[in-house]
């Protein structure tokens, strides 16, 4: 596993994993995953009785492709637009405590909807090492209320989960041992 740098701004610095064996880094990952109308179609007929059925109610397969290559385009541009910007961090507009009840910062789990609340289902997964410091461990088109319903989610519950004790095991807990970890350069 190695860290990839997106975004990085003083107020905010947006990594992300890029795990062995994979050509990409999980957010060049899913953005392109998402601008993929081939693996959208693939994923929503897989899908179908959630898309329909679920927690969103979208009546057809072209209409949610539709929606996600508009919405992706948007969501990668937000973020880039707000990591540029001094006044705002990641966590302020961004990313949520994948935990409503969590309350430490260090190698918390986090999610960023794709519009920004809870309407989207577009997904990106990340462990918070402090204010400023995120690293991106995956993404998840979510059909249904919670991860735990279904095995995609599933697998990027314990992708956070790996993340955050591999960070742990090399004494990465907080912005302070940010500098003994190797990063690549996009």
């Amino acid at each position: 596993m190695t860290f990839c740098s997106i975004f990085v701004f003083p107020n905010n610095k947006l990594y992300a994993v890029k795990f062995d064996g994979e050509t990409q880094d999980e957010y060049q990952k899913a953005f392109n995953q998402w601008q993929d109308v081939e693996y959208l179609h693939d994923f929503f007929e897989e899908h179908k009785a959630d898309l329909e059925n679920g927690f969103y109610n979208c009546p057809s397969v072209d209409e949610a492709i539709a929606q996600t290559l508009k919405e992706s385009r948007e969501f990668e541009q937000r973020i880039r637009a707000l990591c540029k910007q001094e006044k705002n961090n990641l966590n302020d507009v961004i990313f949520r405590p994948l935990n409503k009840k969590e309350t430490k910062i260090e190698l918390q789990q986090n999610k960023a909807y794709g519009m920004g609340n809870s309407r989207s289902w577009l997904r990106l997964y990340a462990i918070r090492l402090s204010q400023s410091i995120y690293f991106v461990t995956g993404s998840a088109i979510k059909l249904t209320a919670t991860m735990s319903e279904r095995e995609h989610t599933k697998k990027e519950l314990e992708k956070l989960t790996k993340v955050a004790q591999d960070l742990k095991d090399e004494g990465i807990i907080e912005e302070d041992d940010f500098g003994y970890l190797e990063i690549q350069n996009q």
